[in-house]
């Protein structure tokens, strides 16, 4: 049955790529967030739930006192496995430009707080809190030092786990919002630089590895594949003879994907930056390998199957582990111990029809409610603290 488009839908379709493209991260006078005109969507439960919240009081004694706010963003840098010490990136150029995820908590406490302003430092007259976003999936430690202020910390896979943003549209029009025939059956595979590699475990699977392991009565016709340094993709596949035979290969940079072949089926690089939320829209089920955002495509009630990782030594399996759990009661992700199971997974993943539960507003297993609240309750502790 051919989904119907509404006027609202179709409104939504036409703004469906600003929030995922360029963004700044600071312009010539040191501010944080300078483009707020491509807001984000944030489903209805969200609004609820923060004016259900005590943030909601604060928020009135802070407006009722005439106390502006200005938040002080710091981010750890990108690590090195190998670096005795974690160091401090101040100029939050890395994390701004690229994590989504500290934009919509940015565009959040705006919505909270309209007049707060975020600078990469302290400004005179206002009350400065400082905020620091940390990512306790990668850390180990035994390889990296604490943070100094752990008071101040916002947990990068909490996040990622509460992040309320999503597209509000059918497979359809996800495909056609990218030129792809809406009669073609779509998958994302998404990995890590390590996978990128000559050797294959099943650990650790080559991209020709995880397309021969696809059920083979049910082969796509277009597999995306992106991973987390898009640059020059194409030649590290072709050098180390990544690319599986038989298909043909296009690379998606602009705004519409590559025309294809009829008759083969097409591997396209996803050589963009933000539009995984597109693509994810658009698949029919995706693939995650490597210690990456496997909430993204629930995000867009996209059924995805993602690897355990144990096999990262420097990844923290027990963040991990409850990302997972919380994946899973989503309805919607299927974990798998090894590629051989993939098969299986993805026979699971076609029942599930698009019946999946947000991240954001699934109840955690002990209890502590869902994850959205819990960046609420962690955002209100870490402003009240500094308050006084």
């Amino acid at each position: 049955m051919t989904d119907r488009i509404n006027v609202s839908t179709f409104i939504v379709l036409v703004f469906l790529n600003i929030p995922y493209r360029s963004y700044s991260a600071t312009n010539a006078s040191g501010e944080c967030v300078n483009e707020l005109s491509g807001k984000l969507l944030f489903l209805p439960e969200s609004e609820t739930l923060l004016r259900q919240h005590p943030i909601w009081s604060l928020r009135k004694a802070t407006t009722r006192n005439q106390t502006q706010l200005n938040f002080v963003f710091f981010a750890f840098s990108e690590k090195k496995r190998h670096d005795p010490k974690v160091q401090i990136d101040k100029s939050m150029r890395k994390i701004l430009g690229e994590s989504i995820q500290t934009r919509w908590l940015m565009q959040f406490i705006k919505k909270i707080w309209p007049d707060a302003t975020f600078r990469l430092r302290a400004i005179s007259g206002k009350k400065n809190i400082s905020l620091m976003v940390y990512d306790s999936a990668e850390f180990d430690p035994n390889v990296y030092s604490m943070p100094k202020h752990p008071e101040n910390i916002l947990d990068m896979p909490l996040l990622k786990t509460a992040n309320p943003t999503f597209i509000y549209t059918t497979k359809d029009l996800a495909k056609a919002n990218l030129g792809i025939p809406t009669d073609k059956k779509v998958i994302s595979i998404y990995i890590n630089d390590l996978v990128s590699t000559e050797k294959s475990t099943q650990w650790n699977p080559s991209i020709p590895d995880i397309v021969s392991n696809l059920p083979s009565d049910d082969k796509p016709d277009m597999i995306f594949i992106s991973r987390s340094n898009s640059a020059n993709m194409a030649a590290v596949l072709e050098r180390k003879n990544l690319i599986p035979r038989g298909f043909d290969v296009a690379s998606f940079r602009g705004d519409a994907v590559p025309t294809v072949s009829d008759d083969r089926p097409s591997i396209v690089l996803n050589n963009t930056a933000g539009r995984m939320l597109e693509i994810y829209a658009a698949s029919d089920y995706a693939i995650v390998i490597g210690p990456n955002n496997i909430f993204e495509p629930l995000q867009v009630k996209t059924p995805v199957i993602f690897l355990n990782n144990e096999y990262i030594q420097w990844y923290n399996q027990n963040v991990f582990d409850e990302m997972s759990r919380t994946a899973r009661a989503t309805g919607g992700a299927f974990r798998i111990n090894d590629i051989s199971s993939l098969s299986k997974a993805i026979s699971k993943a076609a029942r599930v029809r698009g019946n999946i539960k947000h991240p954001a507003f699934v109840e955690a297993t002990d209890g502590s409610g869902p994850a959205f609240v819990r960046v609420l309750d962690r955002l209100m502790t870490v402003i009240k603290s500094q308050l006084r």
